[in-house]
């Protein structure tokens, strides 16, 4: 079954398969691979929870590898071996999903990390935390990615860096179909990253003139700025990942709506930003709330259905319909 769900993917790289295999291998078959499709229930994989932690395998492991199972099970509900996911019945733990938390800077807190970056990778530190980019797409970019013919700067994400079958790093597609996009960003940033002085095609060289891939980056940059960062006072330990948890938490605090952010960020589902931003919109509740005072307070006028035409639209204009008085 899972050999069945990793040879339907449209997009796959040699990485992603190659990942998926030895994910089966070394964490699924052993306890679940001698069971038929149609014989595995909901206490099989609580039981197989319970063996890979026993096992001391970590929270994040065991996140994607029941997801893989998942997805196959889906493929095999469409191929139809059987009716139902029973991993859907299985709902792992807040500690069991794997993955740090995001860690979201303020804008003070961002000054103070860049202050204690060198001042040859601020540039790349900057556009990080104002295009929301994973760091596997924006050190895949090339010079030509960024587009100053339109009003507004377009970055265009097109690649991103992954692994092929033998564990290299390769250019391929970004995560998912979502991620090729669209994102715009400043002038002032912009024009600063047109003006660096490079010898390659990359956007972001490291100063062999290669790209700048993570490990450099953390090396030569980000572990220092954090360490200095902290013994000035900051209390949070972020990655570099969550500079775009930052991007993220700075649009929707600013009013920016969560298509648009989740669009920016390249997620496959607006659920995704759902998820993970969702508790940083405190006042959309409130602003739900006064929208429907408005709708359903004493002053407002609201058309029986009585009197529109019985095609079911009203010729009148709006304002005649529902006056709603601000």
């Amino acid at each position: 079954m899972i050999e069945r769900h990793i040879n339907s993917l449209t997009r796959p790289t040699d990485g992603t398969v190659d990942g998926y295999r030895a994910l089966a291998r070394d964490h699924l078959l052993g306890q679940l691979g001698a069971l038929l499709v149609e014989d595995v229930t909901a206490d099989h994989i609580v039981e197989w929870v319970q063996w890979e932690r026993g096992r001391g395998k970590s929270a994040k492991t065991i996140h994607n590898a029941k997801g893989l199972l998942s997805s196959a099970f889906k493929t095999a509900i469409r191929c139809g071996w059987r009716a139902d996911n029973p991993c859907d019945q299985v709902e792992l733990q807040r500690d069991q999903r794997g993955g740090r938390r995001a860690t979201f800077l303020t804008r003070p807190e961002f000054d103070l990390l860049l202050e204690h970056v060198p001042e040859y990778y601020q540039p790349l530190t900057r556009f990080l935390v104002e295009s929301g980019l994973r760091y596997s797409e924006a050190s895949a970019l090339n010079v030509s990615d960024l587009d100053m013919s339109g009003s507004v700067p377009i970055v265009h994400v097109t690649k991103a860096w992954t692994r092929s079958v033998r564990r290299r790093n390769i250019i391929g597609p970004p995560k998912n179909d979502q991620s090729v996009r669209d994102v715009s960003i400043r002038v002032e940033l912009a024009e600063e990253l047109v003006a660096v002085e490079r010898r390659s095609h990359w956007l972001f060289e490291n100063k062999w003139a290669g790209p700048l891939r993570n490990t450099n980056f953390h090396q030569a940059a980000w572990q220092q700025a954090v360490q200095g960062a902290q013994a000035e006072g900051l209390g949070k330990c972020p990655r570099p990942h969550d500079l775009r948890h930052t991007h993220a938490s700075w649009l929707i605090q600013a009013g920016v709506p969560l298509y648009v952010v989740s669009r920016r960020l390249g997620h496959a589902d607006i659920r995704t930003t759902t998820r993970i931003y969702g508790h940083l919109m405190p006042q959309a509740q409130q602003d739900a709330v006064d929208a429907l005072e408005r709708i359903m307070g004493p002053d407002s006028v609201v058309t029986s259905p009585k009197a529109l035409p019985k095609n079911g639209l009203s010729t009148a204009p709006l304002a005649r319909s529902v006056r709603l008085l601000s």
